[in-house]
């Protein structure tokens, strides 16, 4: 009794830290929490002055964190304070919603049709509905509303270097074996030493590696969500190709070499300073390139590869934006809402290049689809393209993405630093998954 009285304590009190006593709340201020970066913050607060301009005396506070942000929502969630409006991902929204932490968004939808769910795509909003009773994603009632969405794997590539090896530039008819002859045409190695690779892509990245299961015709999960397949046939051969890249046709830079050019999530600097040939991106790395990149070379995207099953990008996420249920101030909430994801944000944030717009109707407008600049006009619609063969994070209810993670990169790492073999470490991680999985079904269930 003393622990749980000590939990609520320290769970008190720490919400204090993150806004304050909630019944300071005032009945005309509308509480934001979100993990965003700069570039949206810079939005958000055009949005929020429009927003205040357009209802006078109405006020929005917000919050912007990135470290720890999972954890913090857990906490406001817990202690009950949660502001009224949230950024969640469908793995965040998965795990409020059974506590009864999250608004149903039906009653939005009535009120703001424009920006009720039919009007977004599909892959960017379908997970946001939950089934409580099934346990299940993609059914029942609506819970977030997606701010926007990104094919996380298309090729981003170097025209010069290509040009210089006399190579044709990549397109979604490639396949493995068309990405490691390029890759390896790509590499340059001088006295024993790696001036320039083929090719950047993360081997200890997991979601990579299921995007190329779902290439090669796995699967990541069994229907019920219940299992673990990813030591399957299929997915001793996907992780085995990705060691290849590494090991057999050295195309993308081992551990030692990685360490050299600072780090794995370092690697994609090399590609910025023309050191590498392709690398593996979602729609704001354009954004990036721009700035990085400038005129220092010419580079081009693609959509991904084939696999020998099929062709298949993947998406982290999305981000979108929920309710919460113990939000004294519903009515404003749902009103500022509709400004978070409605024609205007949109606009704004694909002004930015960074994602692709969730409401199809500025998807499919003169600032995305029909944007005037040439060049960019055929980039945003080669990320709108691949929405047909995108498929989403592989959420689980009964795991989170944290616990899920934790466990198979861990084994990841042991296949990489040769302590275990591939099917070895596969085998494991499935193991303690599967196992982790039966425990928390069990705990639901008492």
């Amino acid at each position: 009794m003393f622990k749980k009285l000590s939990l609520f304590v320290i769970v008190f009190f720490v919400s204090l830290f993150f806004f304050g006593c909630s019944n300071k709340q005032s009945k005309n201020e509308i509480r934001v929490f979100a993990w965003e970066g700069l570039e949206f913050r810079n939005i958000f607060k055009t949005i929020v002055d429009e927003f205040e301009k357009d209802n006078p005396g109405i006020k929005v506070k917000a919050e912007f964190t990135y470290r720890g942000y999972a954890n913090k929502l857990i906490t406001l969630a817990a202690s009950g304070t949660l502001p009224d409006i949230i950024e969640v991902n469908p793995d965040y929204a998965g795990y409020l919603v059974p506590k009864g932490v999250l608004q149903d968004l039906s009653e939005f939808e009535k009120e703001y049709p424009d920006t009720a769910s039919d009007k977004f795509f599909d892959i960017s909003v379908k997970n946001f509905f939950y089934d409580i009773k099934k346990n299940k994603f993609g059914e029942g009632n609506l819970y977030a509303v997606p701010k926007d969405w990104n094919p996380d794997y298309c090729i981003f590539y170097n025209k010069n270097l290509f040009d210089k090896a006399g190579i044709s530039y990549p397109d979604s008819t490639w396949t493995w074996t068309d990405f490691v002859k390029a890759a390896q045409k790509l590499t340059v190695v001088k006295n024993n030493i790696v001036e320039q690779m083929g090719a950047y892509f993360n081997v200890t990245d997991a979601l990579g590696f299921m995007m190329l299961l779902y290439q090669n015709g796995g699967k990541v999960w069994s229907p019920d969500y219940k299992k673990c397949l990813m030591d399957s046939k299929e997915a001793v051969e996907t992780f085995s190709f990705i060691m290849d890249l590494m090991k057999k046709y050295k195309v993308v830079p081992n551990v030692t070499q990685s360490d050299q050019f600072g780090g794995a999530n370092n690697d994609k600097s090399l590609f910025y300073m023309g050191k590498i040939g392709m690398m593996f991106s979602g729609k704001y790395e354009v954004s990036i390139l721009q700035k990085k990149v400038g005129d220092k070379f010419r580079w081009g995207v693609s959509g991904i590869f084939h696999g020998p099953v099929r062709r298949a990008n993947i998406m982290w996420g999305p981000a979108g934006w929920a309710v919460a249920e113990n939000s004294k101030n519903k009515k404003l909430a749902y009103k500022f809402l509709n400004y978070l994801v409605g024609e205007k944000t949109q606009i704004a944030m694909a002004k930015l290049n960074w994602g692709v717009p969730s409401l199809k109707s500025v998807a499919f407008s003169q600032f995305f689809s029909n944007v005037k600049n040439k060049n960019m006009r055929k980039i945003n619609n080669l990320f709108l393209a691949e929405r047909k063969v995108t498929f989403q994070h592989p959420i689980n209810p009964y795991i989170s993405y944290q616990e899920f993670y934790s466990i198979l990169n861990r084994e990841l790492d042991n296949i990489i630093y040769d302590k275990k073999t591939v099917k070895q470490g596969l085998t494991d991680a499935v193991k303690a998954i599967n196992e982790l999985i039966a425990k928390n079904i069990k705990e639901i269930q008492q």
